[in-house]
């Protein structure tokens, strides 16, 4: 297919076009900067826009994928504003809402009080423990990262293993509110004693969402069989 342009201003991509001397082709645009620019926007605007209709379509819906889509959305956006939140917080905070999850979720047989900050220390050591047993003789450490955009990297996690060993733990939680490197998962993944479980932010938002730590129900809706 032939492309035609009208040219409004001789700048130094167009004359480059002129000076082709023929009709032009889409192949001709493709290493211009611009040219790149506007089709990866092109693309973004459509596929943000495939996603929103695929997530909520009227006319092919039944009421209760309606339903399920919304819970979706609402979730996302939730998920969202929690993480934006505790990237705000301090550090000590953080570390202490970490263990309140952690003691939703059933840890330290669900009580707070079997979880322990510890004294902030250098980095690599460990940010709370937590009791498994009241006497304490075996016990998860725990290492809460509160960063806003840079991943976790494998240094940090081989530090807060040898924190662990070093403790004599067999048991390790690795928070934060960003991500984990490929590195840093593989190397969590390949150890097998201590074990470590890496929990990334999104991971987190949705736990307190599950455990309802931070969150609170603002409605309930019944629906009945007939």
């Amino acid at each position: 297919m032939t492309t035609f342009l009208k040219v409004t201003a001789l700048g130094p991509n167009a004359k480059q076009l002129l000076d082709l001397a023929r009709p032009l082709k889409q192949s001709d645009l493709t290493g211009f900067e611009q040219w790149k620019e506007h089709h990866v926007e092109k693309l973004t605007k459509s596929q943000a826009q495939q996603e929103v209709s695929s997530e909520i379509n009227t006319e092919d819906s039944t009421p209760e994928d309606l339903i399920e889509a919304g819970v979706r959305m609402i979730k996302e956006q939730l998920v969202s504003d929690l993480l934006e939140q505790m990237r705000k917080m301090d550090p000590h905070d953080f570390e202490s809402l970490v263990l309140d999850v952690l003691a939703a979720m059933g840890y330290g047989g669900g009580s707070r009080i079997a979880m322990q900050g510890v004294p902030r220390g250098p980095d690599g050591g460990i940010d709370g423990k937590i009791n498994e047993d009241k006497l304490g003789l075996d016990q998860i450490y725990m290492q809460a990262k509160r960063y806003a955009e840079n991943s976790v990297s494998s240094e940090k996690v081989q530090a807060f293993v040898g924190a662990m060993t070093s403790g004599g733990c067999r048991k390790g939680v690795f928070v934060t509110t960003s991500r984990f490197t490929a590195d840093a998962i593989k190397i969590a993944e390949g150890i097998r004693d201590p074990r470590l479980v890496l929990v990334d932010g999104e991971r987190l938002a949705e736990l307190m969402i599950e455990h309802g730590v931070g969150v609170q129900t603002k409605e309930i809706i019944r629906i009945s069989n007939a």
